[in-house]
């Protein structure tokens, strides 16, 4: 392995899912642990051969402006996970837009009841407080 800038990142390919991930070059041969999957894996030397790889990048040095938008890296994620606990098999998978919109619908709904028991509960004690000692 050739001498590289401390900032230098390659990508590397998770054995078990195939989630791909941004590592620092000073990782190469050490153990490490999938950030979608949880699955540990050694990290593979970067591609040697070529003087320039094609995944490998450097950091940018400072954050883009306000205005600009902010760069993430993708990652590829297994559509379905599948899950055994004893009997019991359990299938996972990503949700769609119209279930995530759902799910936050739902999700703003049970809040927005929530705070308003809370408000009439609190105005209600006030009330009952009022009536039993008068105005103050």
């Amino acid at each position: 392995m050739t001498a590289s800038a401390p900032g230098q990142l390659f990508v590397v390919v998770c054995p078990a899912c195939g989630g791909r991930c941004a590592v620092g070059v000073g990782m190469a041969g050490a153990a490490a642990c999938c950030p979608l999957c949880a699955a540990g894996f050694l990290v593979p030397a970067p591609n040697a051969a070529a003087s320039e790889p094609a995944s490998t990048f450097e950091v940018p040095d400072q954050l883009p402006a306000a205005g600009e938008p902010a760069r993430e890296l993708q990652f590829r994620e297994p559509a379905t996970k599948t899950i055994e606990f004893g009997a019991t098999t359990i299938e996972l998978r990503r949700l769609t837009p119209a279930e995530r919109e759902s799910r936050r619908r739902r999700r703003n709904m049970v809040l927005l009841l929530g705070g308003a028991a809370i408000l009439i509960a609190i105005t209600r004690a006030m009330l009952d407080d009022r009536r039993r000692h008068g105005p103050r």
